[in-house]
């Protein structure tokens, strides 16, 4: 498989910045077409700049099936390396302490099981918002939630080494351990993946943001309750 297959190709001449800022003028030119390789890294700066039209242009192209597991092999491999950071190199704040879990379990978890995970709640909220109102086609939601996932992926990272940054800098000063100093850098990992998720179904669907912000927000936290019921269950 060739490295363009993973990255795509989009044809030169195209305008970057324009389509990504401006895509309601130039849909009509996206379909068929992909990123080029030079494109990967300036693609993830503008979805994290200006996610709406962005998310919106990534739907809008063609791209294949080797394009899509290498964004998610990626996100997943950024997730295992920032929860692992996160689990097994920095104490974990005391009211985090239920989520402890072996190595083996983030291993699988990360590696395996998230690419079902992903995949299937992308296809179920693809179809709420369709319920909703949403106008985009089911594969460009799909796309476009996948290319979120991969841009929250950084993040997460820079969340966890700054979380590993303030666990040696808590033998300097003690404030660098408090629980209200150190439970932010969780929890922004995952409002960044609500936010930028939401804004690729906003974008692909053509729905109000906040509309769609608050439907994300919704249907997290119902599952991060299940979760919590589950785990405590289990324990």
């Amino acid at each position: 498989m060739r490295m363009n297959d993973l990255m795509g190709d989009l044809e030169p001449g195209i305008p970057g910045w324009d389509d990504a800022l401006l895509p309601h003028r130039r849909e009509r030119r996206f379909p068929g077409r992909r990123m080029q390789r030079g494109d990967f890294l300036p693609r993830l700066a503008q979805s994290l700049l200006a996610p709406v039209p962005t998310f919106r242009r990534i739907g809008l192209e063609k791209h294949g099936l080797g394009a899509l597991l290498f964004w998610l092999s990626l996100s997943n491999l950024a997730f295992f390396v920032a929860w692992a950071i996160r689990l097994y190199l920095v104490p974990l704040p005391h009211v985090l302490h239920a989520f402890q879990i072996p190595v083996g379990v983030l291993v699988v978890g990360a590696l395996v099981g998230r690419y079902f995970f992903v995949g299937w709640f992308a296809l179920a909220m693809c179809a709420l918002m369709h319920i909703l109102g949403g106008r985009g086609r089911n594969r460009s939601c799909f796309v476009a939630l996948l290319w979120a996932d991969l841009v929250t992926a950084p993040i997460s990272l820079a969340l966890a080494l700054l979380a590993l940054a303030f666990h040696y800098l808590s033998y300097i000063s003690p404030v660098f351990s408090a629980d209200w100093f150190t439970l932010p850098l969780y929890w922004l990992g995952l409002v960044s993946i609500v936010y930028y998720g939401a804004m690729a179904l906003a974008g692909v669907h053509k729905m109000p943001p906040g509309r769609v912000l608050l439907v994300m927000s919704l249907v997290t936290l119902a599952g991060l309750g299940l979760g919590l019921y589950l785990l405590l269950k289990l324990n």
